[in-house]
């Protein structure tokens, strides 16, 4: 009886000791934090997010979990993958920004190509394209140019965006409280807002 016991020690010792290594980084409020993945590959991840990731089988797969948004820099190699909720966001070697929060997805491609996937919907995209969900579906379509990136850099560019989904975004970025101004309309489709850093 006390040689099986030990022998079960053994074994359950043996599988938690051998359970792969989940490495997690948070960013809070108004904190842009810069990683770089086992493989080289650099990762900016936006205020208010979180991406996990497996050390020990990232040679095997390399495969990330979002939530929330961030802009990765992958050089050429296996199958990259981000996994946000429902969503795979699939490429080979590239440049892309991936956005998912509650209920808002969406992928921008700024080199290279892309591949979105949620179920059995399938978006390939091109440089200057993007996917977002509309409803339950996934769309592609061009994006501005103006705006590629500018939130790298501690900008925000608002256009044609409900006004409450920019009060929440300044919110989440600068760490700041806007009272007043929570409502559906949206920001003119002529008009843009920069809003830079209060750190700088």
């Amino acid at each position: 009886m006390v040689a099986s016991i030990s022998v079960i020690i053994v074994i359950a010792s043996y599988f938690i000791f051998k359970a792969p290594s989940q490495l997690t980084f948070i960013s809070s409020i108004g904190e842009i934090q810069n990683l770089t993945l086992p493989d080289g590959a650099e990762v900016i991840l936006n205020a208010e997010s979180t991406l996990k990731f497996s050390e020990s089988n990232w040679d095997k797969s390399r495969e990330v979990y979002l939530d929330g948004k961030a802009h990765f820099e992958v050089e050429k190699g296996s199958i990259f993958s981000v996994i946000a909720g429902k969503f795979m966001t699939s490429v080979l070697g590239t440049s892309f920004d991936v956005d998912h929060r509650y209920n808002h997805f969406a992928v921008y491609c700024y080199s290279g190509s892309v591949s979105v996937t949620k179920n059995n919907e399938q978006v390939d995209l091109l440089p200057g394209e993007k996917a977002v969900l509309e409803s339950t579906h996934l769309i592609k379509a061009l994006f501005n140019d103006y705006s590629i990136g500018k939130w790298i850099s501690g900008e925000s560019h608002f256009s044609n965006e409900p006004l409450n989904e920019v009060v929440d975004e300044l919110q989440r970025q600068f760490g700041i409280n806007v009272v007043g101004l929570n409502d559906d309309r949206r920001i003119s489709s002529g008009a843009m807002f920069l809003i830079q850093s209060l750190t700088t």
